[in-house]
């Protein structure tokens, strides 16, 4: 479960969704009905979106991977409020990174192969310690940013950097060697 600021503090992964979208409106000042839920575009991601369509909230498919996803969540005109579903502990930790260092909230349920092992919850908090800082590049175009242009001998490229609750979008020529 990833949130923006705004609703920092408003879920636990260990509630129900119903639950969860019930906190993250009440924190956002809007009915259930009104938010934006993130989901990846992935076959395995389908009972959670019938879900979350029975509950009349506006899924926003994102086919762009998990980190496009969060930072839909996280950023002010990203699209989306709270982003649900299963992914891979590699985006998680980027994940985890970029809520920590804008002031979102993430949490993450990790489940033991054993039988009968508890659910771990991590927090932001437990994958990244101290300050952070999120960058990113475009390698290809997506909603955010674009892919790297050449022209008269230079590239471009975009990134987005998030620290301090600041977030800055940089678009910067390099001479081609």
């Amino acid at each position: 479960v990833l949130v923006g600021p705004n609703a920092r503090g408003a879920v636990d992964v260990r509630c129900p969704i119903e639950e969860n979208l019930r906190r993250v409106a009440h924190a956002l000042g809007r009915p259930v009905v009104g938010l934006r839920v993130a989901v990846l575009a992935d076959p395995m991601q389908a009972m959670l979106v019938d879900r979350l369509v029975a509950l009349g909230v506006h899924v926003h498919s994102i086919t762009g991977g998990e980190i496009s996803g969060a930072l839909a969540v996280l950023l002010p005109d990203g699209g989306a409020d709270v982003m649900l579903g299963t992914g891979s502990s590699a985006e998680d930790v980027l994940i985890a990174c970029a809520a920590r260092a804008i002031g979102g909230d993430v949490q993450l349920s990790v489940r033991s192969r054993e039988v009968g092992d508890p659910t771990t919850v991590l927090t932001a908090e437990h994958l990244v310690s101290g300050q952070a800082l999120f960058a990113t590049t475009a390698v290809a175009n997506g909603t955010l940013l674009n892919r790297p242009r050449q022209a008269y001998g230079y590239t471009q490229t975009e990134s987005l950097l998030l620290v301090g609750e600041t977030i800055r979008k940089v678009i910067e020529p390099h001479r081609d060697v």
